[in-house]
């Protein structure tokens, strides 16, 4: 699985590319924590919830995607596994020549080879092209980011693992998150939900003069959720 944290890789810090990067092998059934962006073999970089102009990803200059974690999960390729070859014994004093001249013995088939083909690097962006189509004032936005936070032990090993296809997931998770400012900003009602109609629509009972059959603390007076 290859994994981002506001549009970064938690590998190498670079902009997410599941296509190209790196990332984490679990077997079945199995669970991992990713702790933190990853400094070396054993350790990672906390991750820790700061203000968008704090994040990792503002201080590489780009705050476009903040807010946002990602996975990409990628099966793996199954290897077909061949009998091994029947040997076949020539007759006690009969031999056979391969066709075609040459010495005795048997014709060796070379194996077969499979290419992936020329595979293509990760674009890289110009930072000019970069600072007019993504960086925007971090210091402006309200909301949560993500921040490289402390160094915490977190060891890993390195293996091998060939995709079933080696661009295209077999799934991609997003899972996107903000505080109280940040959703405000983004238009969700948070103090209101009374005016809001579908509020209304979704709490609406087809039979108002039937009082429910159990009964519940009342709240107090100026008592909010949330």
């Amino acid at each position: 699985m290859v994994a981002t944290v506001d549009g970064l890789d938690v590998v190498d810090g670079k902009p997410g590319d599941f296509v190209h990067k790196r990332g984490y092998v679990i077997g079945p059934w199995q669970t991992y924590d990713i702790e933190g962006f990853r400094l070396d073999m054993g350790r990672v970089a906390a991750f820790r919830f700061s203000s968008v102009r704090d994040s990792y990803a503002a201080s590489k200059g780009d705050t476009r995607n903040v807010g946002v974690i990602g996975v990409a999960f990628f099966a793996e390729r199954e290897v077909v596994r061949r009998p091994p070859p029947i040997p076949v014994y020539p007759e006690e004093g009969y031999y056979r020549y391969p066709q075609g001249g040459g010495g005795m013995g048997r014709s060796k088939a070379e194996a077969p080879r499979y290419s992936t083909g020329a595979r293509a690097e990760a674009p890289a962006a110009s930072a000019e092209a970069s600072a007019s189509a993504h960086r925007d004032d971090a210091s402006r936005r309200p909301g949560l980011g993500t921040e490289f936070g402390e160094a915490r032990y977190s060891s890993v090993r390195e293996t091998t693992f060939v995709r079933a296809s080696s661009t295209t997931p077999t799934q991609v998770i997003t899972l996107r998150y903000n505080d109280r400012e940040g959703l405000i900003a983004m238009g969700v009602k948070l103090d209101d939900p009374w005016a809001d109609d579908s509020y209304l629509r979704r709490t609406a009972n087809p039979f108002p003069a039937n009082p429910p059959s159990r009964t519940f603390a009342t709240p107090p007076a100026g008592w909010r959720e949330n």
